[in-house]
């Protein structure tokens, strides 16, 4: 097509100069062409040449001006139609873009503004359980009594944000070691029931914002210990936290999910950082949609600060956390001994939609 369209101006000089040679033969011997006096078209006064030849000759003159002002017009407009030729040819080679497509690229960016303009930051960016990026926001809340609590946000294309809150109970707040059931009291030197440290207005206000509920056991290790002691401990702790939450009245037990990643992979080279390895770790959902719990631990995980805990660092991965007992209405609280964990396949746990969630739409979603 190329070679067509640039040999069109050529054809089109050559037939003119050839029309204004044939037009030009046939008026005038060819000796004329060897002693033109092109003065004669302006001479006014004297011996003048024949009006009729100066009228032709005038009119030749014009219709060369024409045919080279159309010369040059046409060829302008066939290089615009070259160019509009290639652009669509290259944009017939694209994919066409749909129109679910860019409504969810504006949802997602509307999305990522709302929660920006609510104080969250990007974090990071991962791949979710369902397929499909998510990107991760945070608020650091407050760190007071020694209980770390921050929120986060899920948003993704095409998927409605999930909101999520952590709380974090560390230093004097820990689980006593070796107990599934008894935390030391922070700033006191004595035992007391998880659930008088449950107690706690900060920690009760991650229930009262969402609308599940995840406890996750944790344990610490250090030379000497046993790993399956340490396994059954964290699923233990994981399980009593569950059932602590339902006996205060947070939440009924379905919406009350015990998890644990186990103990730590790190043996302990003192108290302290044994210490640091089994705090009490508990994660409030809002459930607008349904969500993946390893995409809420994987994302715990990114903002819980290492210093603090590392999340990461566990015998099971975070992104694989694994169900303990599920907690019913006759729940009972659960010492190691009372455990048998068998081996069984990995299963990705899901948690539903809930219809009267406790979460408010996004000024970007529909309710």
């Amino acid at each position: 097509m190329e070679s067509s369209v640039t040999a069109w101006p050529w054809i089109i000089l050559l037939g003119g100069v050839g029309v204004a040679i044939v037009l030009s033969a046939a008026i005038a011997p060819p000796s004329i062409f060897t002693d033109m006096n092109f003065g004669l078209l302006t001479k006014l006064n004297g011996e003048m040449p024949s009006s009729k030849l100066r009228v032709l000759a005038f009119a030749f003159l014009v219709g060369i001006g024409i045919l080279t002002v159309s010369f040059w017009l046409t060829v302008r407009a066939m290089t615009v139609d070259y160019k509009n030729r290639i652009d669509e040819a290259k944009a017939s080679a694209l994919p066409p873009v749909s129109k679910a497509t860019e409504d969810s690229r504006d949802q997602l960016t509307c999305d990522l503004e709302y929660y920006i303009n609510q104080g969250f930051e990007e974090k990071t960016r991962f791949e979710s359980e369902a397929g499909g990026e998510l990107v991760l926001l945070s608020k650091f809340e407050q760190d007071q009594n020694q209980i770390w609590r921050s929120e986060g946000a899920l948003v993704g294309d095409g998927v409605e944000p999930a909101r999520f809150s952590v709380a974090v109970v560390y230093g004097e707040g820990i689980w006593v070691e070796d107990s599934a059931i008894k935390i030391r009291r922070r700033g006191l030197r004595r035992r007391v029931h998880l659930e008088t440290v449950l107690r706690d207005p900060v920690l009760k206000e991650i229930a009262d914002k969402n609308d599940y509920i995840l406890t996750l056991g944790l344990a610490s290790n250090s030379e000497n210990e046993d790993d399956d002691h340490n396994w059954k401990l964290s699923l233990a702790r994981a399980h009593n936290l569950g059932v602590a939450a339902m006996r205060l009245g947070w939440m009924p037990p379905d919406r009350i999910w015990p998890q644990t990643i186990g103990y730590s992979n790190t043996l302990a080279q003192s108290e302290e950082q044994k210490r640091r390895m089994r705090p009490v770790v508990l994660i409030g959902v809002i459930a607008r949609r349904s969500i993946e719990v390893p995409d809420v631990t994987k994302a715990t995980m990114e903002i819980v600060p290492i210093d603090l805990v590392n999340l990461g660092d566990y015998a099971q991965p975070i992104d694989m956390p694994e169900e303990t007992r599920r907690v019913h209405e006759g729940s009972k609280y659960l010492e190691v001994s009372d455990l048998n964990p068998q081996a069984r396949p990995y299963v990705v746990r899901t948690l539903d939609a809930v219809s009267n969630s406790k979460g408010e739409p996004t000024s970007c979603s529909a309710d």
